[in-house]
């Protein structure tokens, strides 16, 4: 685990931007101000992907079954990468008609009909993720629709990023303090600038499938990079 500690925000202000309900004046009281920042990094321990089964056929009936062909692929070989059942979600199912429509004429006519599935799968053994969703291609996904690496781990890094923040806060306005000749008391305020972050692929992209539906694009690179954790404290501190 990496952690990276930098001081970000110093100011010998007595005011400090927090909730209107926490007092940001001390009359009669010298104060230093400072923000103390932090950043964990770690890297990823599962990842959750979202795909898309897209079937295009005149008969409704055809679109279905070949949708829930490609649909059943999915799933053998999802339990053949070792997921488990609650690893395996079906999201939803739409049916579209494919209408064209001769303005001249004023008529529309249904050309046939586009089936969707969506599969969200949860995966923890990331070193076969590139394999596991090339696999899933050629089982008949023709959507990747969205790729998140995650921390099962997350609220523990947050609390580590955060108390690291606090140290580096104290540090500073110690710092500074002495710098000017003088020490910190007790802290007066504390508040926290909420981060969220995330290391995730998103895309909205066709590989394969029926003509009306492939593209010329290529598979992105979705290995997985490292997750971080920044934490931004702000704290006021009494000069004694």
């Amino acid at each position: 685990m990496k952690l990276r500690i930098a001081a970000t925000l110093l100011t010998l202000l007595p005011l400090l931007h927090l909730d209107a309900q926490v007092p940001t004046e001390f009359p009669g009281h010298r104060t230093i101000t400072v923000t103390g920042s932090a950043t964990v990094q770690v890297a990823p321990d599962y990842a959750r992907i979202q795909l898309q089964a897209v079937t295009e056929n005149p008969s409704l009936l055809v679109a279905k079954q070949e949708n829930d062909q490609r649909i059943v692929k999915v799933q053998e070989v999802a339990r053949g990468f070792g997921l488990k059942p609650e690893d395996i979600q079906m999201q939803y199912a739409s049916i579209e008609r494919n209408i064209v429509n001769d303005e001249k004429a004023g008529t529309r006519k249904i050309t046939g009909y586009t089936v969707k599935k969506s599969v969200t799968l949860i995966v923890h053994d990331l070193a076969r993720f590139e394999t596991l969703i090339n696999d899933l291609l050629h089982a008949g996904i023709n959507e990747l629709q969205t790729v998140e690496f995650k921390s099962s781990d997350a609220a523990k890094h947050q609390a580590q990023a955060r108390e690291a923040a606090i140290l580096n806060a104290r540090e500073t306005a110690s710092a500074l303090a002495q710098k000017l000749g003088q020490k910190i008391g007790k802290p007066l305020t504390i508040g926290e600038s909420y981060i969220t972050t995330s290391e995730n692929y998103s895309a909205s992209r066709i590989y394969g499938g029926p003509p009306a539906f492939q593209s010329e694009a290529v598979l992105p690179d979705t290995e997985a990079g490292m997750l971080s954790f920044p934490a931004n404290i702000l704290v006021m501190f009494e000069l004694e």
